[in-house]
């Protein structure tokens, strides 16, 4: 088997702390080469490598996710627990998770056992309750020999934890992506209000388990036990930031104040005028823009 990681990951954090987060978090996606694709005050987008970041308002908080594709690349970088740090840093709450393990393995006797448990008078659970035949989901596509590949899901799709079972070696080739040349299951775990924290994040491994076995797969041996560790339990949140580290922080870690340097110096007398405006805003932080002469 192959190691548990995380392959989508959404968190909320307070509006009030939101703009430190994101001064925090925006370098590091620098570093990996993320580019800002859309950005405006409700919602900012970032893309690499196929793989997206978003950020909006949503009421009194921010959403942040990250695909799998962006995680990845934030774990071959090796930068990964940096991103994951600012949001551990300020309060916030893990509202869905996808920790996922592949398997070298074909897909269609696995399908078709797991459709078996389903049915059978033991059934197949990933949490206390039954999985009803109704709450799954097929996918599926007859291949030359007579078996069935693609995907099920176990679990509605409101469910607090479902899990998906499908064939990635199937879903390269139809993506047009290059065989494997092996044979490979994919196993996801999705959750969501369950209290999974940053820490099942970084190191999946026991979330994953504690839902997957035994009815989906057998748990390894020595595998730890998982506790929850998000908000409701106590947690030791660092002190806040005095207002004027906040702002030493946002002046010199913002992308957004870094790309107005750069435009003030990017024309003679452009320092100056920017000074100017920034004692007009200090003066009356309600002040418009007015025409320049």
């Amino acid at each position: 088997m192959g190691d548990v990681f995380c392959d989508d990951l959404r968190v909320t954090v307070p509006s009030d702390n939101w703009h430190d987060v994101r001064d925090a978090v925006q370098p590091v996606l620098d570093t990996l080469g993320a580019v800002v694709e859309y950005q405006s005050d409700e919602k900012t987008g970032w893309r690499y490598d196929g793989g997206t970041a978003q950020a909006k308002r949503v009421g009194v908080v921010w959403s942040l996710s990250a695909s799998g594709q962006m995680l990845a690349g934030l774990r071959l970088r090796s930068i990964y627990g940096q991103f994951l740090a600012p949001i551990g840093s300020s309060p916030h709450k893990v509202t869905g998770l996808h920790a996922t393990m592949d398997v070298k393995a074909a897909t269609p006797p696995v399908i078709e056992q797991l459709l078996n448990k389903v049915v059978s008078d033991n059934g197949l659970r990933l949490s206390r309750k039954r999985i009803a035949l109704s709450q799954v989901e097929r996918r599926l596509q007859r291949q030359a020999d007579g078996s069935d590949t693609g995907t099920i899901y176990l679990g509605s799709k409101a469910a607090e934890v479902r899990a998906a079972v499908y064939d990635k070696r199937a879903e390269r080739i139809t993506k047009g992506l290059p065989d494997l040349g092996y044979d490979l299951t994919r196993y996801e775990l999705r959750l969501r209000g369950v209290g999974a924290s940053l820490r099942d994040a970084a190191e999946p491994t026991s979330i994953f388990w504690h839902y997957m076995a035994p009815d989906v797969l057998p748990i390894p041996d020595d595998t730890a036990p998982w506790e929850s560790h998000a908000l409701g339990v106590e947690l030791n949140w660092p002190e806040p930031a005095s207002p004027a580290e906040r702002l030493k922080k946002r002046v010199f870690c913002s992308e957004d104040v870094a790309s107005i340097v750069r435009l003030a110096n990017s024309f003679p007398g452009g320092d100056g005028l920017l000074l100017s405006l920034l004692r007009r805003r200090l003066a009356d932080p309600s002040a418009e823009a007015s025409p320049l002469h």
